[in-house]
């Protein structure tokens, strides 16, 4: 190939790669500005650059303004410019990369929460259920829990549109022993039904003590941490489990039984903030999987998933979902078997391989789920009153340890991400150009205004 048709290809991927950021732009009055900067007739080395350059990211900002659809996704032509032509990608890649870096979509959790809120809406949900998950998608964006956060939207639209999670939740209680209760979700959304089931605990262990929530027929919940938190907040310690589609084989096995099998707890302090801590059985959840292949990562680390025939893979491409593997092999599996009682056999909901629900789908792709809501109220015990104060006192010890070679301090569970979570309801939730694009669409199928973003600069975070 000519070096003169490989600077055409070369310069053509950058206009196209420029399109997605700048366009954006358009919504805050400063496209003309940018414009102007990014399109000088250094840049575009082949005749007519400049000007076709503009021409492109005009009708760009134009298609967004119109249909509200982002164009983010042709960032990644970007990357593969500097793959496949290295040698003249090198020519133009300060300028490239300061335009790539210059300016970062972000959002406040305020109007992500109310964009995914009107989205839910626009599928039939209540209004005030609507509001109540999208909070706590929000919340998973928040803490950096990016798989369940407002990724989940897609997917959720999807099943209600297919009937297979209902719009309005309708949540029927099956039996009542005063600390014990067994709820039905009836398909409706997980998270309604979570909060109800999370409320129902704290105020049955003010009552005895101790109280279980057992849910069937419930769909996905989101982050169980959402759930924890909110129990730790009102002063009691919480656990919550929850099962799901049988896909992620047994340790030493190759057949779909179980989910990720997340657990989640959460206990109350005093003067310091609750301890959560949420994670999946698995080394990762199946949806960050989904959402590594959604960016376009070329690979994820090993261990946390196979390929199709169950064989370890460091390739994004090549990852299973029904080949997750679990953190530390035999024992996160032994978590999982324990968490697939509790939820599912306990709850008389699906697991394993045991169809129990309404739903007309099963094995993998299953959506009717169980879970368990375990509530303690610590005063209820000898000394519990002190319970919080005494909490404090591990959390300093945690914090007072000598470090390890590498670690700068030592922390407790969940604290990585409540720090994110301070700084991110200042600074804003950065958004995958994936995902913009995937939140536009869905608003543009549902006849809803487009979110709005931010521009933040990189260099200033």
């Amino acid at each position: 190939m000519a070096s003169e048709d490989i600077a055409h290809i070369t310069a053509e991927l950058e206009i196209r790669s420029l399109i997605a950021r700048i366009a954006m732009l358009a919504d805050h009055g400063e496209l003309d500005e940018y414009i102007d900067q990014f399109t000088e007739d250094s840049v575009w080395d082949f005749p007519g650059g400049a000007r076709r350059g503009r021409d492109d990211i005009r009708a760009g900002a134009e298609q967004r303004r119109s249909d509200g659809r982002c164009l983010n996704q042709l960032v990644y032509i970007e990357y593969q410019c500097s793959e496949r032509h290295p040698s003249m990608y090198r020519r133009h890649r300060a300028r490239v990369r300061r335009t790539m870096t210059a300016a970062e979509p972000t959002v406040t959790a305020e109007r992500l929460q109310s964009h995914c809120a009107q989205l839910l809406i626009g599928l039939g949900v209540p209004a005030l259920d609507a509001d109540q998950v999208a909070e706590t998608l929000v919340d998973a964006d928040l803490r950096g829990v990016h798989s369940h956060g407002a990724n989940l939207m897609s997917l959720y639209a999807s099943r209600i549109h297919s009937g297979h999670i209902k719009p309005v939740t309708t949540v029927t209680t099956v039996g009542d022993s005063g600390s014990s209760v067994l709820l039905d979700g009836g398909l409706g959304l997980g998270q309604i039904v979570g909060i109800r089931a999370t409320d129902l605990a704290v105020d049955r262990a003010r009552r005895h003590g101790l109280a279980a929530v057992s849910v069937r027929e419930l769909t996905h919940l989101g982050a169980l941490g959402y759930y924890t938190h909110r129990a730790a907040l009102q002063g009691c310690i919480c656990l919550v489990v929850q099962n799901g589609p049988a896909f992620v084989p047994p340790y030493g096995g190759v057949t779909g039984l179980f989910s990720t099998n997340p657990f989640s707890y959460g206990f109350p302090g005093h003067d310091e903030a609750p301890v959560v801590f949420d994670i999946a059985t698995t080394a990762v959840a199946g949806n960050k999987i989904i959402l590594a292949k959604k960016r376009g990562d070329p690979s994820i680390p090993l261990g946390w998933a196979g390929d199709s025939e169950g064989r370890p893979t460091t390739d994004t491409s090549a990852a299973s979902i029904d080949h997750l593997q679990w953190f530390g092999g035999h024992k996160g599996y032994g978590i999982a078997f324990f968490v697939e009682v509790m939820a599912g056999v306990l709850a008389n909901s699906s697991f394993g391989r045991t169809e129990h629900t309404e739903s007309p789908v099963h094995g993998k792709d299953r959506v009717a789920k169980g879970a368990l809501f375990l509530a303690i109220e610590p005063g209820a015990f000898p000394g519990g009153g002190e319970f919080g104060q005494r909490m404090d006192t591990l959390v300093h010890d945690v914090w007072s340890s000598d470090t390890a070679d590498g670690f700068d301090r030592v922390l407790v569970p969940g604290e990585i991400e409540r720090t994110l979570r301070d700084r991110r309801m200042k600074e804003g939730i950065p958004l995958a150009p994936a995902l913009i694009e995937e939140l536009g669409r869905i608003a543009h199928e549902l006849n809803v205004e487009p979110l709005q973003l931010e521009i933040t600069n990189v260099g200033e975070r």
